[in-house]
């Protein structure tokens, strides 16, 4: 329900990730803007609640006229690469080993 991107925070220098809210007309249709929303505000609020050195921070969560986003720490290593994969990441018959989910999972949960 949203687009990540690669941004420079004009305040600080700083680079960052800016989550944007942008779900998909199909997901809008089954569950409507609003409860998406609702979902995108609550993720942020939850992220920024966990303290943990595999969970990001969140920085700031705004709203616009025309845009809600917020804004967390970047980390420019994807799970993809991590994992040993390469840029056929994305195809979709895509599967992790049991031992690299293992191990990712075993961190998180730390």
């Amino acid at each position: 329900m949203g687009k990540v991107y690669k941004v420079l925070l004009p305040e600080t220098g700083q680079i960052a990730a800016l989550k944007a809210f942008h779900p998909g007309p199909n997901l809008i249709k089954k569950t409507g803007r609003t409860f998406l929303k609702t979902l995108f505000v609550q993720e942020a609020n939850l992220i920024q609640s966990i303290r943990h050195p595999n969970i990001v921070k969140i920085y700031d969560l705004r709203e616009t006229a025309d845009h809600l986003f917020y804004t967390m720490e970047y980390f420019s290593r994807n799970l993809g690469l991590m994992m040993g994969e390469s840029y056929w990441a994305d195809s979709p018959s895509r599967r992790i080993p049991i031992a690299h989910t293992r191990h990712y999972m075993t961190g998180i949960l730390k």
